[in-house]
């Protein structure tokens, strides 16, 4: 099933990529607006010598995941040591147990824990998007892992099964991420990452490589059915344009200091055709106070059924919570466009 996905277009700065990772380290990762795919926002990382981390965890740690995202080398140079596009990590200390990575010709490499397992015979082209797929099965005896570029299989990096891909003590992993705190400088270019889903084995569907995807970001244009939140201008009236702005603002919000509180929102419709795998509920919030606990919890709703992401304590440092649903709740179907196009999202606040 699908567990992460993000289009680094609801991003303003570097400060609001970790409201939703949670954890950064080297180089600090910018937002590139107009540099993703089709004009789309990308995350940013220069080749430089402190490196780049950004790491995400699981909400369960599995034996087997799977992720896609777009990358390009914005410029002409490849980094000067290999840099991990794909990282595993284990759940104990958040250290690699295998990665796919770019090495300093332009090839890409699959490694466990700093040992070469195998290495395309095919470079990555400069200035090119390419849509890069890795799937691996952590295990010291029976370890698996596929790479696909474009949907294609890659010459030199066939699928592999009963081989040792633990790099550590356990058989798990718990975080995935892009980069590494290694030096990786040399050239002036660096990389861009654009469109990623991570996504496990687990259920009836999104649960093996997805090919090339594109993650789409729609904003509220409208007030849903429920208003129960007051908006930073004073008043219940017209809540969605304090929070329909693509990159966050915190001076326009909307709050609710009762026990139990929903706001909902219409939004602007998908602009293409073609098979969805699931949508993201993603809301930036948090508490003012250090008192009471509050929960969030983002909510869908399609027709007359409603469906809620699981209970996130609040901080009172903002942060995004999401929330995925792979199907059209009203039908129990696959999502369509028009279904879509026709939900409610919002927020609810609560204190238990």
């Amino acid at each position: 099933m699908l567990v992460f996905v993000d289009s680094f277009d609801h991003y303003g700065t570097s400060s609001d990529v970790l409201r939703k990772w949670g954890y950064a380290i080297g180089t600090t990762p910018t937002i590139s607006s107009g540099t993703g795919r089709g004009g789309s926002s990308s995350l940013r990382f220069p080749f430089q010598a402190s490196g780049f981390h950004v790491r995400h965890p699981l909400p369960t740690p599995v034996q087997t995941l799977i992720m896609g995202v777009a990358v390009r080398i914005y410029a002409n140079g490849y980094p000067q040591n290999p840099l991990p596009i794909h990282r595993f990590l284990d759940p104990v200390g958040a250290n690699e147990q295998i990665s796919l990575r770019l090495t300093n010709q332009g090839y890409l490499q699959v490694s466990r824990n700093g040992s070469v397992l195998a290495t395309s015979s095919i470079t990555l082209e400069f200035q090119t998007y390419y849509y890069i797929e890795f799937a691996a099965t952590i295990s010291n005896t029976t370890g698996s892992y596929r790479v696909r570029v474009d949907g294609q299989p890659v010459p030199g990096l066939p699928d592999v099964t009963n081989v040792n891909t633990q790099g550590q003590a356990n058989d798990q992993i718990g975080f995935f991420g892009l980069g590494t705190t290694s030096s990786i400088v040399g050239t002036s270019s660096g990389i861009d990452f654009d469109d990623l889903y991570v996504c496990d084995t687990s259920g009836d569907r999104n649960n093996n490589l997805l090919g090339d995807v594109r993650i789409i970001c729609r904003t509220p244009d409208g007030n849903g059915d429920s208003s129960d939140f007051i908006g930073s201008d004073g008043d219940q009236t017209d809540n969605y344009a304090l929070v329909d702005e693509t990159t966050p603002s915190l001076a326009d919000y909307v709050a609710s200091v009762a026990a139990s509180a929903t706001d909902t929102y219409t939004l602007s419709d998908l602009e293409t055709a073609g098979a969805i795998k699931g949508v993201q509920v993603t809301a930036l919030a948090g508490r003012s106070d250090g008192g009471v606990t509050r929960y969030g919890q983002t909510v869908i709703v399609s027709g007359a059924t409603e469906a809620a992401s699981e209970q996130t304590p609040l901080s009172t440092d903002p942060r995004y919570i999401y929330g995925i649903f792979e199907t059209d709740p009203s039908t129990g179907s696959p999502w369509t466009v028009s279904g879509v196009n026709d939900v409610q999202i919002g927020f609810r606040a609560t204190t238990d």
